[in-house]
């Protein structure tokens, strides 16, 4: 089932949530930062979020540039390194939180590039361990960001699994996605710009899997809206909209979309994705105008 979604849409949304890793830290140390570096950004008095170790150390540096360039043998240089210390140190609910995001990034890093050895293992790892995380008590603030991985990480694992396995997959990456959202609402507020990437998750899921497991492009619409209204600046969100227009075979209101892909400006944080999104548009465009 979820082997043949549009698009391989469950490495996009595994993509996305990546990102949301990345920006959700940003967003918080600026929330709570008393001094920013104007140079390159960064808060200079506050530890990163993602992690809870302080930007400028070592391990932290090493991480957010392993998971930026996805770098597959410095992050699993890091996992090993984690791991060292669960053993020496036991569980914390903040260790096991670093290692399941590293499995995560890991699935994505696989997925993406088609590397089939490993990736059971990491999803299953990353449930497992962002899992024990969540009961032991991991800190509000981060909860809402477990709840997408470990439901990004079963989305992934339902791409290697059995159609009947992968039914049970879809409904655990809903109910984590859901809760992920809510909780984010909740420890947040309404809106908090990375809860964009939430919507457009589910939005995504929504509109490329069949009726029968709960897809609809119109249910898939509200969600990709409000994923505009958190987050006006990111193209992606008005080039799903534009594809989920496509699909439903309104294809001036897809155009319209396009269009918005192509005019906006690249924003720096999102660079790459932007560039991408606009060649994308292009295509879209001369492809509807015929």
């Amino acid at each position: 089932m979820f082997k043949k979604m549009e698009g391989m849409t469950m490495k996009a949304i595994v993509a996305l949530l990546v990102l949301l890793m990345g920006i959700s830290a940003v967003a918080e140390s600026y929330a709570r930062c008393g001094e920013v570096d104007p140079e390159i950004g960064i808060c200079l008095d506050e530890v990163d979020p993602m992690t809870g170790i302080p930007l400028q150390d070592e391990f932290t540096e090493r991480f957010l540039h392993a998971s930026s360039t996805g770098d597959i043998p410095a992050l699993k240089e890091l996992l090993e390194e984690r791991k060292k210390t669960l053993a020496e140190e036991g569980e914390t609910t903040m260790l096991l939180y670093q290692i399941g995001i590293v499995h995560f990034i890991l699935v994505d890093r696989y997925l993406m590039l088609e590397l089939e050895e490993g990736i059971l293992y990491h999803t299953d790892e990353a449930v497992k361990v962002l899992g024990r995380a969540i009961e032991l008590g991991l800190e509000d603030r981060y909860l809402p960001f477990a709840h997408a991985y470990i439901g990004g990480a079963m989305g992934a694992r339902a791409l290697h699994v059995g159609i009947l396995e992968s039914l049970f997959e879809l409904i655990g990456f809903d109910r984590h996605v859901v809760t992920a959202m809510r909780l984010s609402e909740k420890f947040y507020g309404p809106d908090y710009p990375p809860r964009s990437l939430m919507y457009a998750v589910r939005g995504r899921r929504l509109r490329d899997t069949p009726w029968f497991v709960g897809g609809s492009s119109r249910k898939a619409l509200r969600y990709l809206r409000r994923a505009v209204e958190l987050d006006p600046g990111f193209l992606n969100n008005y080039e799903d909209i534009a594809m989920t227009y496509e699909k439903m075979g309104k294809n001036d209101k897809a155009i319209e979309y396009w269009q918005k892909v192509i005019e906006l400006p690249l924003q720096e944080r999102y660079r790459w994705w932007g560039i991408e999104a606009k060649e994308r548009a292009e295509e879209a465009l001369e492809r509807l105008r015929g």
